[in-house]
């Protein structure tokens, strides 16, 4: 293959895994095989649309399937993908879509009204709704990627091509564009996988936003790069984490303290069954021992992780916590 990139990842582990089930959201799932098809389909919906190798496209949403969809496709391409804070406000937005040269943004129905705020004044030339109806100037996301041609594109993308753009307000000012090439998220991938040791059989469960690094370059792409499971959920609900750690098997979770401590405190946390969880990977501040020692108890490994935005984005990957029992 051409495509030595991020673009070449899901049709590479399609031949491995191609009935096995990819990502999980809700009450969708979606196997490998038709995860190919769909960014296929996707990519070539993009290309109609003028994205060529360098353009950038915007991601306004949520944890969704779709995301991963608008990455692999912008892999495909060479193109650019530019995730957007769903916190952000509409001059914050209009920022970094001036700023990147955004050409199309794909956003979510939550997403709509700052969607359309933060867009209309800047150089966005195509829209694509998420699960939703066209309407004026906006595209169905579902209706253009089904109209997409399903051939496979092999574009030249190397590992040293930019593959993303990641605002970060790290620094005083405006927020700065992190350039992430897709070799700095293959070679973090391979890192994760090592340090984790994730395999086929994981199944990983996001928390964490994918348009923060962390929860995009620790969680998501090691597991789909290695042909394992993810679940996906759009907002933090301490009760509906603790059931479908057991529901779907989950091994590996990550997150921030506060998101422990809170899974910890939580009423059903006694009784929920945690028997499949290998690993929890934490960072973003320091993590109280007693909230270590609650997932230590009850033999699941804790790990605290230190990176920046830059770096795609492990920095340095900490000494697992022993766990007892």
């Amino acid at each position: 293959m051409r495509n030595q990139g991020l673009g070449s990842w899901i049709h590479r582990q399609r031949v491995k895994s191609r009935d096995r089930v990819a990502i999980i959201h809700g009450d969708r799932q979606i196997t490998y095989d038709a995860l190919a098809e769909r960014i296929d389909r996707l990519s070539n919906a993009l290309h109609e649309r003028g994205v060529r190798k360098g353009d950038r496209v915007a991601y306004l949403g949520g944890n969704h399937i779709a995301f991963l969809e608008t990455f692999f496709a912008c892999g495909q391409l060479g193109a650019i993908i530019v995730p957007i804070n769903t916190r952000s406000a509409p001059p914050e937005i209009e920022y970094v879509l001036d700023d990147s040269a955004t050409e199309v943004l794909v956003f979510d129905t939550r997403m709509r009204d700052l969607a359309r705020a933060g867009s209309w004044s800047s150089g966005v030339r195509h829209r694509l709704h998420i699960d939703g109806e066209a309407y004026e100037a906006v595209e169905s996301y579902e209706d253009a990627l089904q109209a997409g041609s399903p051939k496979t594109r092999d574009d030249l993308v190397t590992r040293a091509d930019p593959a993303m753009i990641l605002y970060t307000s790290g620094t005083t000012g405006r927020p700065k564009g992190a350039v992430l090439t897709h070799g700095n998220f293959t070679w973090n991938s391979m890192n994760v996988l090592v340090d984790y040791d994730l395999t086929s059989s994981s199944t990983t469960l996001l928390i964490a936003p994918m348009f923060h690094g962390a929860s995009l370059g620790m969680g998501a792409l090691p597991t789909l790069l290695k042909g394992g499971r993810l679940v996906l959920h759009n907002e933090f609900v301490p009760a509906d984490v603790l059931s479908d750690i057991a529901h779907h098997q989950v091994t590996l979770l990550s997150g921030v303290p506060t998101t422990f401590q809170l899974l910890a405190e939580h009423p059903d946390w006694e009784a929920a069954d945690l028997s499949s969880l290998q690993m929890i990977s934490c960072g973003g501040s320091q993590l109280p021992r007693r909230v270590s020692d609650a997932y230590v108890n009850r033999g699941i490994a804790f790990s605290m992780k230190y990176g920046m935005t830059e770096t795609s984005p492990t920095r340095r990957p900490g000494t697992p916590v022993s766990t007892r029992g």
